[in-house]
C-alpha cells in the first residue's frame, strides 16, 4: 500500500484514493498478508434476495489501508479473518465471472468498501445485484484508454465519473476495474483495468457522466452519455437474473447523446436545419463503421460540432427570449400647447429600480476601491460573509463588524446587501471552535440566538437574508438532516419575524458527485450518507414543510472551478454553457425564483492542471466568453432575477483567477464584457416623439422614471412600475392637465 495518500474534499478516509491503485486485481482482487491472531470478524456474505455467495475475496485492512488479513468465502458463504492490529475497512468483491459482450468479465453482485468498527463474529454482508457498464474508449491517437488515463484527465472524489437519475440525484454505484479480452488480461493492476459502473439494475434508468472528457477541439467538458433502461435488461421477479450489463462505446456513446438533445432543438425550418442534416448525415455515417478506432475518432468530430452547434443556439434562443422575457412597452402620448411642435420636446425613460440584480463578492476586510469599481460598472447587489465566529456578540461589536465588512459604506454606495453564511455548518473559521463539541440543539439553539442577534443589529441596511448555506452537503458537525431541516425552517421564520425580507436557501448543485458511494457501513448503507444533491435536498425539504417560508433558491456555479490552497486546490468539472441552461430549469420546478448566488471561472490554467475548460484552457479572452454566454442565458430564463460574481478581484480568490479584476486592480476582459451587458440590460433611453406627440418605448421591466424636457428644462416627470410583456400607456398633458398613467 505505497504512495502517497490524497485528501478527498469531502468526509471520507484520507487514503482511499490509494486503495484501488495499491491492490492486484487478477480474477478477484488480492493482497499478500500474513495472518495474525487477535481479533476476529466473522460472517456470511448473501447476494440480495439470493444465496449465500461462494468464493468471494475478502481484504481485511488498517485505517492506513495496509493489508492485515485475506479470506475466500465457502460454499456457505461464510468468513473469518484474525489479525491483531486494529482493523478499519474490508474489501469485499465476488467472482468476476459474468461475461460482458465477450470483452470484459463484471460482476454478478456488486463488490464494496466497508468501514469497520469493533471485531465481531456476526457480521452478514448483503451485497446488491450488479448492472456493469465498461467503458470502452480510444483516445484522439487511437490509443483504448485504461483507468490511469481518465485519471490522468481529471478526477473528483476520487472519480472520473458521476451517475445520476431522475431530475439531477446522484445514483449510487460502485465504480471498480474491469479485465478480459478488450485488454488482453484477465488481471492486473487497477490502472490497467477499464472502469466499470456498476449500478443497482432495480434502479431503473440511470444516466453516466465522464466528468472531464477532453473534445479535441472543443473543450474538457462533463458530459451526459444516454440514458440506459437497466430494468429492460433483467428480470425484476428473480433475484438470480438481475445482473448484466454492456461495453459502452464512450466517443459513440457522447455524440449521440449531444446530437439527440441538438434535435429538439432544432425545429424543421430553423435556421440551423442545413447543420443539423450535416450533422445527421456524419451519424450515419459513423454508425456504419466496424472499425471502433475510426468510429471514434469520427465520433470525437461530430461530438465537438455539436456541442458548438448546442452552445451557439442556446446562446441565440437566449437573445431572442430576452425582449420576451424581461421588457415591455411604454407608450406615451403627450398633450402639447396649441401650436408647440412635438420636435422641440424630448422625452427620456430610465430605470430607477430592477427587479433582477447582478451581485459581487469580496472577502474582508472591505475593500472600498473594489467595491466602488464594481459598483460604477452597474452591479448592484453586494454579499457580506457573516460567519459566526468573525460576528460573536454583534450588538457590543457593531461598529467592528459594520468597519470589517464595510456595511455602511456598500449601503451609502447604493447596493443591495445580501447576508450570507450566518447559519452555515462549515468549518474554515466559520463556526467557532467550541460549536465542533457542542451538543447539537445546544448547537442549533446558539447558531439561531447567533443568527438573531445579526438580524437585530443589521437588519436595517441588509435588505435580503440567507436562511441557511448548503445545507445539502455541508455538515462538518455531523447534525442529523432532519435537524438541518428543522434549523432552515426556523432560520427562515427568524427572518421574517425580526426584519421581514426575502428569504433564500443556498446550495451548489453537486458537491460529492457520488464520492459517498465509495464507503460503506456494514448494513449497505453509505458510511457518510449526509451528501445529497441539491435538487434531492430539496424535494425532502419541501416535503417536511422546510421550504414552506423561503422565497428564493440560490444556487452557486463554479464551472472548471481551480479553488485556492485554502481549499485544498480542488479542481473540479466544467459544463457547457447550453448545459448550465438546461439546469437552470431543472430549479424552476420549484417555481421560486432562482438566484445564481455564486459564480465563477478562472481566467489562466495552471501547468499540470486537470480542472475543466471549454474550448480553450481558461485564459481571459474565454473566462470573458463563457460569462457572456451564461450571463446571457441565464438573464433569459423568467425565473432567473439574480446572477452574482465571486470575487471582484484576483488579490485573495477563492477560484484561482476568477476576479473580475487583476489582483492589481485592472480590469480584465470580463469585467468590460459583463459591464457592457449590465448596461445593454439596463433602461436609459432619449427619444423624440412624433408630429402627433406620441412615441412608443421598449423597455426593461422594473420602476421607471419618464422626465419630459423642452428648452427650458423638465416639463412633465412621471414614475411607475412596468412588468415584462405588458405595455404601460402614459398619457401627458402639458396644457396644464395631470399627467394620466395605465397599463
Amino acid at each position: 500500500m505505497n504512495g502517497r495518500l490524497t485528501p478527498l474534499p469531502y468526509s471520507l478516509p484520507t487514503g482511499y484514493l490509494s486503495l484501488l491503485r495499491a491492490l492486484c486485481v487478477v480474477s478477484i482482487l488480492c493482497f499478500d498478508a500474513a495472518v495474525a491472531y487477535g481479533a476476529e470478524y466473522a460472517g456470511t456474505i448473501r447476494g440480495k434476495g439470493g444465496p449465500p455467495l461462494a468464493n468471494v475475496y475478502l481484504g481485511l485492512m488498517d485505517a492506513g489501508f495496509a493489508p492485515l488479513a485475506t479470506a475466500t468465502t465457502g460454499t456457505d458463504g461464510a468468513f473469518r479473518l484474525k489479525s491483531d492490529a486494529d482493523a478499519a475497512y474490508l474489501v469485499v468483491q465476488p467472482p468476476a465471472d459474468l461475461d460482458i459482450e465477450g470483452k470484459a468479465k463484471g460482476f454478478h453482485w456488486q463488490p464494496r468498501l466497508f468501514q469497520l468498527d469493533t471485531p465481531h463474529e456476526d457480521i452478514a454482508i448483503v451485497l446488491p445485484p450488479a448492472f456493469n457498464m465498461v467503458i470502452e474508449a480510444y483516445d484522439a491517437n487511437g490509443k483504448l484508454m485504461r483507468w490511469r488515463d481518465f485519471e490522468a484527465l481529471g478526477k473528483y472524489g476520487g472519480q472520473s465519473f458521476y451517475m445520476t437519475r431522475g431530475a439531477g440525484m446522484s445514483d449510487e454505484t460502485v465504480i471498480w476495474p474491469a479485465f478480459g479480452p478488450l485488454v488482453g488480461s484477465d488481471g492486473g493492476a487497477r490502472e490497467d483495468g477499464l472502469p466499470n459502473l456498476i449500478c443497482n439494475p432495480q434502479n431503473g434508468t440511470t444516466r453516466y457522466s465522464p466528468m472531464f472528457w477532453e473534445v479535441p477541439g472543443y473543450g474538457k467538458l462533463m458530459l451526459d452519455g444516454l440514458a440506459p433502461l437497466l430494468n429492460n435488461h433483467v428480470n425484476p421477479d428473480d433475484p438470480l437474473e438481475q445482473s448484466g450489463g454492456w461495453c459502452i462505446r464512450l466517443n459513440y456513446d457522447l455524440a449521440r447523446g449531444v446530437h439527440s438533445r441538438l434535435r429538439t432543438m432544432i425545429p424543421e425550418g430553423h435556421p440551423a436545419s442545413a447543420q443539423l442534416a450535416e450533422l445527421n448525415n456524419a451519424l450515419r455515417a459513423l454508425e456504419a463503421m466496424n472499425d471502433r478506432v475510426e468510429q471514434a475518432k469520427a465520433a470525437d468530430l461530430l461530438l465537438a460540432k455539436s456541442l458548438r452547434l448546442q452552445d451557439d443556439l442556446a446562446y441565440d434562443n437566449a437573445l431572442t427570449a430576452i425582449p420576451k422575457t424581461r421588457m415591455g412597452t411604454v407608450a406615451l402620448s403627450l398633450t402639447l400647447p396649441e401650436g408647440a411642435d412635438p420636435s422641440a420636446y424630448t422625452v427620456h425613460l430610465e430605470q430607477v429600480r430592477r427587479p433582477y440584480s447582478f451581485g459581487v463578492y469580496e472577502g474582508s476586510p472591505y475593500n472600498a476601491a473594489a467595491w466602488e469599481t464594481a459598483r460604477s460598472a452597474g452591479f448592484d447587489l453586494a454579499t457580506v460573509l457573516l460567519g459566526w465566529d468573525w460576528t460573536k456578540n454583534p450588538a457590543a461589536r457593531k461598529r467592528d463588524i459594520d468597519r470589517v465588512f464595510g456595511i455602511s459604506a456598500l449601503d451609502k454606495l447604493g447596493y443591495t446587501i445580501k447576508a450570507h453564511g450566518a447559519v452555515w455548518l462549515q468549518g474554515y473559521g466559520i463556526l467557532p471552535a467550541e460549536a465542533m463539541t457542542m451538543p447539537h440543539d445546544a448547537l442549533q439553539d446558539r447558531m439561531l440566538a447567533q443568527q438573531r442577534g445579526l438580524l437585530e443589529t443589521f437588519g436595517d441596511p441588509i435588505d435580503l437574508w440567507e436562511a441557511m448555506n448548503e445545507p445539502a452537503a455541508t455538515n462538518v458537525v455531523g447534525m442529523e438532516r432532519t435537524q438541518v431541516m428543522t434549523m432552515l425552517d426556523a432560520a427562515a421564520k427568524n427572518i421574517q419575524e425580526l426584519d421581514p425580507s426575502p428569504t433564500l436557501v443556498n446550495s451548489p448543485h453537486e458537491l460529492s458527485y457520488g464520492g459517498k458511494y465509495f464507503l460503506h457501513k456494514l448494513d449497505g448503507t453509505p458510511a457518510d450518507d449526509y451528501p445529497l444533491t441539491y435538487t434531492e435536498f430539496l424535494n425532502r425539504a419541501e416535503d417536511a414543510g422546510a421550504l414552506d417560508d423561503i422565497d428564493i433558491i440560490g444556487l452557486q456555479l463554479y464551472p472548471g472551478f481551480h479553488l485556492n490552497d485554502d481549499f485544498g486546490n480542488v479542481q473540479g468539472p466544467a459544463m457547457t454553457p447550453a448545459a448550465i441552461g438546461d439546469l437552470l430549469n431543472v430549479y424552476a420546478r420549484y417555481k421560486k425564483p432562482i438566484h445564481i448566488t455564486e459564480f465563477s471561472v478562472p481566467s489562466e490554467y495552471a501547468d499540470g492542471a486537470t480542472n475543466g475548460w471549454w474550448r480553450e484552457p481558461w485564459n481571459e479572452e474565454i473566462q470573458a466568453e463563457y460569462a457572456a454566454r451564461v450571463y446571457t442565458i441565464a438573464f433569459a430564463n423568467p425565473w432567473v432575477q439574480s446572477i452574482g460574481w465571486w470575487d471582484i478581484t484576483d488579490e485573495k480568490p477563492s477560484v484561482r483567477h476568477g476576479g473580475l479584476l487583476r489582483a492589481d486592480g485592472s480590469p480584465k476582459p470580463v469585467f468590460t464584457r459583463l459591464k457592457d451587458l449590465i448596461a445593454s440590460w439596463t433602461t436609459n433611453e432619449t427619444v423624440t416623439p412624433d408630429a402627433n406627440g406620441e412615441t412608443s418605448i421598449r423597455a426593461f421591466g422594473g420602476d421607471l422614471r419618464l422626465t419630459v424636457r423642452d428648452a427650458s428644462g423638465v416639463v412633465a416627470e412621471e414614475e411607475f412600475d412596468l412588468w415584462p410583456g405588458w405595455t404601460r400607456r402614459v398619457e401627458i398633458d402639458l396644457t396644464g392637465a395631470d399627467a394620466d398613467a395605465e397599463d
